[in-house]
Parts: structure tokens; sequence; C-alpha cells
């Protein structure tokens, strides 16, 4: 995903912009769920073995990932547990649910912690909504809204007082560099 963009509202001085709120539920289009089945009569039949260990499949077995897994042996990719739950498949590897968020959910640029469930996308980093705040008071931006000074996120109320400290001191600047009038 790109970087919010600009849909001024005005001048072109004004830079208001809207950051993208995204589900990482949404986004997640490997989620899948398995289902245990009893084995009935076990057979030499291929399709009745274990998915790991190749051999034959006793009173229940997990479906998953177009194969059937002794209990136990349906694993992890990444902690090397059974997985008893939800998983999340990724390159034809299965990872329980924290597994998979360490290895492939992007981290919050604000706090650094692993991004589970809503985030916003903003100045092309991933957010929690509560850590992407005004760089003046430090509040949560309302709706993910902010305006742009020195590429830095401010709210409404705090953007206008940064562009007019911002005027002010080059107004001084002009005023010493070309004395007064």
């Amino acid at each position: 995903m790109g970087p919010p963009t600009g849909n001024g509202a005005g001048s072109s001085s004004n830079n208001f912009n809207q950051s993208s709120s995204t589900s990482h539920q949404q986004q997640k289009k490997h989620v899948s769920t398995f289902s245990t089945v009893a084995n009935g009569n076990g057979g030499s039949d291929d399709r009745r073995n274990c998915g790991l260990c190749n051999s034959s499949l006793g009173e229940e077995a997990v479906v998953a990932m177009n194969r059937l897994w002794h209990p136990d042996h349906f694993l992890c990719n990444g902690c090397k547990k059974p997985i008893r739950q939800t998983f999340q498949a990724a390159d034809n590897h299965a990872y329980c649910v924290h597994c998979f968020a360490e290895r492939f959910n992007p981290k919050c640029a604000g706090c650094h912690e692993i991004l589970i469930d809503t985030c916003l996308l903003a100045l092309d980093k991933h957010w929690h909504p509560r850590c992407f705040t005004c760089n003046c008071c430090q509040r949560p931006l309302p709706n993910g809204e902010y305006y742009l000074v020195d590429d830095k996120p401010y709210d409404l109320d705090c953007h206008w007082e940064k562009r007019l400290d911002k005027r002010t001191q080059i107004a001084k600047e002009r005023q010493q560099h070309y004395g007064e009038y």
C-alpha cells in the first residue's frame, strides 16, 4: 500500500491527509481452520496416512491443507508445536496465529508492537490508532485525519498554531536579514 494521498481543501499550503484504516483480519487471505474426523477402518490407502510421519492414522485425524494428520503431527512451522486451533498458511506451511503474526504482520511505527487487528497506514508506516498522534499535543489523531507541517502530523488546531509560529519565525528572519523598514 502506498502513502496516503492529500486531498487539499483549498490552498496548496493546507496539507490535509486521511490515513487509511485496515483490518488485518480482512487482509489475511490464508486464515484456515481444521476439523477432526473419525478415521473409521484404517487401510493402506495413502490418503489415510499422516502428512508428517506417513504412517496410518488412528481413531481421529486432523484435516488441514488438503492432507490428514495425526493430531500431534500437525505442527506450526514457526514454534513446531501442535496446532489445536485456527491456523494460517503461507508458502505452503501452516503457522499458529501467534507465529504467523510474528513473522508476517507489520509492526507499529509508534510502539513497535505487532499489529494484530485494525491499523492505520499513514506517512508510509503502519500504526495502532492510539499510537498515531499529533506531533504537538500527542493526542491520537481523530479518524486518522492529519495535517503535515515539516513532514510531521498535526491535528487541526495544532496545525494552525504551528503554521502561525512558522510564519512568525519567517517574518522575524526576514526582518533580521533585511533590517527594519
